[in-house]
């Protein structure tokens, strides 16, 4: 969920004020629960929600996108409640919008009820809401189905056999569980609790607390690659959180708001199976998985979050001042090793059982991190670290239609724990030279955020009103980003990547009893942060009017600038600067050839800031309330947003190599960010039907939005420019962060390229490469316009969406039905098979004419079109053998080939 164009990290949920955000920012939806996909709080606990933007109220902040408060049902002197219930199943889908086919055997079911009444009445209220859910669905492209290139079923039954069969590798036996005929499986329940004492008639204590427990399987097949059962993992999430609230009148010139919110969550990946090395095999076009999942061999977060909030509200006249302070102090203990029992690759099968049978065979690529503490075999990264913040405000009727308020906040992030000295590191040239070390944090800095905002009345008839304001708005950033800091010092933990030379000279043969621990890293990676790293911080202004127009229609115009003031950036502080270029038609990109400052050390990852970024927003909505129950709205919005780094990951690694860039991952431009709006429509039609002497009606509605196609880049699969591993004697296949060139003629291609098409082998003249390549790029607008030219990050949009929701509810009898219709242009994206996959030629000496025309090669495929090489160049050397162009979402679109187009949903 974003909010004016900013990453949905940046935002805050919270419920009746009190912080319900995943502080450690590995949610995907910013709750806590959220990597599970729980919902922080029962749906029928929610009275009602508030969206902020742009509020001037300095009580606010800990956002820079949205903030989000969920207002909970509270008890009266009335006992009231309900059941409810909603369900959906493979009856209620449409076919497969490609191959329509049926949708598998699936259920979802969501049930709740809800009391709350007086324990003493005008005394002592009660409130509480019992949530569960159980869905039970098939993964996608499961072998032997529709969805997946994979039918030879005999293959996986061997390969399964083969790791069964201890006498064909004595000492160990595994089993990898079932490749189809099994479902992904979410269990949760949710309680919510709240009591409301008025204790006197000056003071309110309210205490709430929520309890949500579940876990979610998660598994995945592509249409070229399966994994066995045992790859998936469950995870594990259980929060617990409790607020005290008291509310006091002290007197008619003073009030008091006092809160205090305890949050405990506990998140951990459970795998199924005995723990295995994960192990990935590429044969004849397809991959296969299995083992424990590579990030799941040792993965657990425990938080825990304690607030203490204070407001003092003094009112005298005209003024209502404000004083308060806002105090936030976090500890988390994280446990991330990412192949601790070993990860292995292999080019095919065969080399795989040679290399378990003792044969002269080896793996292609080996990975694995280790503790080098025996005693302490998965350590923790232990972040504490706490946020004061103090503010002022005279909210001010200048005027009896004109209404300013003013404030001024200050906020202050302090780390109270370090990560690990690392005295080798920290006494090198090169972290004397960019005042870092790894055991240095950001400094302690006051963080002052000055605001004001006006409401007028115009002509003080309520009918024209006028709003807006400007002000300095400091966020937070997800402790992940930090903790990666307090887990990636260079020592404590050994992370290796050997390539095939390295394993063959080490000797590493599969062995899941003993997997293989190099004495030194091999190419391991330090993490680290700018000392004087900042906080997320925005300069946000709006302006609107409102408007009461004839015939009873409401109308409102606004607008909403955001300029960037602080933003998150990454460096590799080791990555030497280019000396020379490289040439693509007629433009031309720096070469790094991936020359090291220190060549002690590889990646030098730190975190810091940038000040490039900017969005804007201009919505404008018409509403009518009619008489006879019907109600129609409609509303337009733009909204374009600018920045140099989306913050998409959750590790440094991935938030620098993947940062889309012509002039390399150390030299980002500002650019069209992930979350970029575009256009969107949204029209509203309703009618609320009375029948029964008013004490039944039925409410129909119908929803329309109509929104631009998500943004997306144009890449190289791999690295081009030498930032990220290529080096004139050897290409890379890691990264994909380099945007596209889209080449004029065919001169630029190869002279002839052979590909393995369904099977058999196929040559191609540069001529014919041309013309097939002319095809891709006709197929869109932005790409006929861009030809001879690089593409820009997110520089092209997925087609419009429409969708249409129409909903019809009845009062007491409470069955409410639901029809959703989706209708976009869906793609599929699929991975090519690695031997169709053509050569990326590099400079044989940097600044050569070879250089200067640097060849390269890649692949480009959209479904139905077909395989497409460019190679501007001299000569088809095969240095490199994963060369692609794809498209890049800034989201996954494993669902999009079997995204039904019509859903319906019973609710009951």
């Amino acid at each position: 969920m974003s909010f004016a164009g900013s990453s949905n990290k940046y935002n805050q949920f919270t419920i009746d004020g009190a912080n319900a955000t995943d502080i450690f920012g590995l949610a995907s939806s910013g709750t806590n629960g959220g990597q599970a996909s729980l919902n922080p709080i029962p749906f029928d606990a929610i009275e009602q929600v508030q969206i902020v933007l742009a509020p001037y109220d300095v009580t606010l902040s800990g956002f820079t996108g949205g903030g989000v408060n969920a207002v909970t049902r509270s008890g009266t002197n009335e006992f009231h409640g309900s059941i409810y219930g909603f369900n959906q199943n493979q009856g209620l889908v449409g076919k497969s919008a490609d191959t329509r086919t049926k949708y598998g055997t699936f259920h979802d079911n969501q049930y709740g009820a809800r009391l709350g009444g007086a324990i003493i009445k005008n005394k002592l209220f009660f409130f509480v809401n019992y949530e569960g859910e159980s869905r039970s669905q098939p993964p996608i492209n499961l072998p032997g189905t529709s969805g997946s290139q994979i039918k030879d079923l005999t293959t996986l039954d061997q390969l399964s056999a083969f790791l069964k069969d201890a006498s064909k590798h004595p000492g160990w036996s595994y089993d990898p569980g079932a490749y189809n005929g099994f479902n992904n499986e979410k269990k949760s329940n949710a309680i919510f609790a709240r009591v409301d004492w008025n204790i006197d008639n000056k003071n309110k204590l309210t205490i709430r607390n929520s309890w949500v427990k579940g876990h979610n399987f998660i598994f995945s097949d592509g249409a070229n690659s399966m994994s066995y059962y045992n790859n998936g993992y469950n995870f594990n999430s259980r929060t617990n959180s409790t607020v005290l609230e008291l509310n006091s009148s002290i007197s008619t010139k003073v009030s008091n708001m006092l809160r205090a919110t305890y949050t405990s969550t506990k998140d951990a990946r459970a795998t199924p199976g005995a723990l295995f090395p994960a192990v990935s095999i590429s044969d004849n076009g397809a991959t296969y998985a299995f083992g424990t999942e590579f990030s799941s061999q040792a993965n657990s977060l425990d938080q825990r979050i304690l607030t203490i909030t204070d407001n003092v509200n003094l009112y005298a006249g005209k003024h209502t001042f404000t004083f308060g302070t806002d105090n936030q102090f976090y500890n988390s203990k994280n446990v991330f090793l990412q192949g601790l029992v070993g990860s292995y690759t292999y080019s095919n099968l065969q080399a795989f059982y040679a290399d378990v049978q003792g044969i002269d065979s080896f793996a292609n690529k080996y990975q694995t991190v280790y503790s080098t503490d025996p005693k302490n075999p998965k350590p923790v990264a232990n972040v504490s670290a706490y946020q004061l913040g103090f503010y002022a405000q005279d909210a001010y009727s200048v005027l009896d239609n004109l209404n300013v308020t003013l404030g001024v906040r200050a906020d202050i992030p302090v780390f109270s724990s370090k990560p690990t000295d690392n005295s080798a590191f920290n006494t090198s040239p090169i972290a004397i030279a960019n005042g870092v070390a790894t055991n240095k944090i950001p400094t302690t800095k006051v963080l002052i955020s000055p605001r004001v905002g006006f409401n007028w009345d115009v002509f003080g008839d309520k009918k024209t009103q006028v709003r807006g304001g400007v002000g300095l708005f400091t966020g937070r950033v997800p402790f992940v980003w930090i903790s990666n800091q307090y887990s990636n010092t260079g020592i404590g933990t050994i992370s290796s990547t050997l390539t095939p030379a390295q394993i063959a000279s080490n000797n590493v043969h599969f062995n899941p009893n003993a997997p293989f621990h190099p004495a030194t890293g091999v190419g391991p990676a330090i993490n680290l942060t700018d000392p004087n790293f900042k906080y997320v911080r925005t300069l946000r202004s709006n302006l609107a009017i409102d408007q009461r127009l004839p015939w009873g229609i409401i109308g409102t115009l606004e607008g909403i600038y955001t300029k960037t003031i602080e933003d998150i950036l990454y460096k590799d502080i080791n990555l030497a600067p280019s000396t020379t270029t490289i040439n693509l038609g007629n433009t031309t990109r720096p070469w790094y050839n991936s020359n090291k400052v220190n060549a002690a050390y590889s990646n030098l990852y730190t975190l810091t800031n940038t000040t490039l970024g900017y969005s804007y927003n201009i919505s404008l909505m018409l509403s009518k309330l009619f008489s006879n129950g019907w109600f129609a709205s409609a509303a337009y919005s733009l909204g374009h947003s600018y920045g140099a780094n989306d913050g998409g990951s959750s590790t440094a690694a991935s938030q620098y190599r993947f940062a889309y860039n012509i002039n390399g991952t150390n030299n980002l431009d500002e650019a069209r960010n992930n979350y970029d709006l575009g256009s969107r429509v949204v029209v509203n039609i309703g009618k609320k039907f009375k029948y029964g002497h008013g004490r039944f009606y039925t409410n129909v509605g119908l929803v329309y939005i109509g929104q631009s196609g998500q943004p997306f880049s144009y890449v190289f699969f791999g690295d081009l420019n030498g930032d990220d591993g290529s080096t004139t004697a050897k290409a890379s296949t890691s990264g994909g962060a380099d945007l596209m060139y889209l080449p004029t003629d065919a001169s630029q291609f190869a002279a002839t390229k052979t590909f393995k098409i369904n099977g058999v082998n196929q040559t191609f003249t540069a001529a014919q490469q041309f013309a097939a390549f002319q095809t891709y790029e006709n197929s869109t607008s932005y790409l006929r316009s861009h030809i001879g030219q690089n593409t820009s990050r997110n520089g092209d949009r997925l087609p419009f969406e429409h969708h249409f929701d129409l909903k019809a509810g009845r009062r007491r009898s409470s069955l409410q039905t639901a029809y959703d219709l989706h209708h976009g242009d869906y793609l599929q994206l699929q991975q090519p098979a690695q031997q169709r996959l053509g050569p990326l030629l590099l400079p044989e000496q940097p600044g050569s004419a070879a250089a200067e025309r640097r060849p390269f090669q890649h692949e480009c495929q959209r479904h139905r079109y077909p395989h497409l090489v460019l190679q501007p160049g001299l000569r088809p050397e095969p240095v490199y053998q994963q060369a692609l162009a794809v498209l890049r979402l800034p989201f996954p679109l494993e669902h999009a080939a079997r995204r039904p187009l019509y859903i319906l949903k019973y609710i009951a």
